[in-house]
């Protein structure tokens, strides 16, 4: 596939998993269908044993539990319906992750300053070694931003030089 197409695509397809968060039921709605299963087992097991009453009981534990069902599904459709799907980059980028198998995350902004200021960082830790320093900060920066095979190391490194000049750290 080529642009358009690709663009196209990716945009459907994070519009339609977009689409698709707002069908996940509630945790809420989950217990009381658990416990309307649960409800059913006893009612089931009272009658077996030829209790009654307690059947009895059951069945209005289960009218009202399954009246609660109906209000909460009622309410998650109303709300289905008011609100509108919005794709955000977050999602486009996670569909083209899951595509190319790359990690498309966000760099936090504490992140993106460190990777600016990694030179000035290594410096104080790293004696003299100016050009080892550059190369160090230019592979991890490279790396972080996905600009290197998924399958390979971000750098392969051999530091060389006399004691105490940092070539441990």
């Amino acid at each position: 596939r080529f642009l358009p197409d690709k663009a196209i695509d990716t945009i459907d397809e994070a519009a339609a998993r977009a689409g698709l968060k707002r069908y996940i039921p509630s945790p809420e709605l989950k217990e009381l269908e658990e416990n309307q299963m649960s409800l059913d087992k006893e009612k089931e097991d009272a009658i077996r044993n030829e209790n009654y009453t307690l059947a009895g009981e059951i069945k209005h534990k289960q009218e009202a539990n399954t009246a609660r069902i109906k209000e909460i599904r009622k309410k998650m459709e109303e709300t289905r319906q008011n609100t509108s799907v919005k794709v955000t980059g977050d999602d486009v980028a996670d569909i083209i992750a899951r595509w190319t198998k790359i990690p498309v995350q966000k760099l936090k902004e504490e992140e993106t300053e460190r990777l600016r200021k990694l030179e000035e960082i290594l410096h104080k830790r790293v004696v003299g070694q100016e050009e080892a320093v550059k190369a160090v900060s230019k592979a991890v920066r490279r790396g972080r931003a996905g600009l290197k095979d998924p399958g390979r190391p971000i750098g392969s490194f051999l530091f060389l030089g006399p004691t105490g000049v940092g070539k441990t750290e």
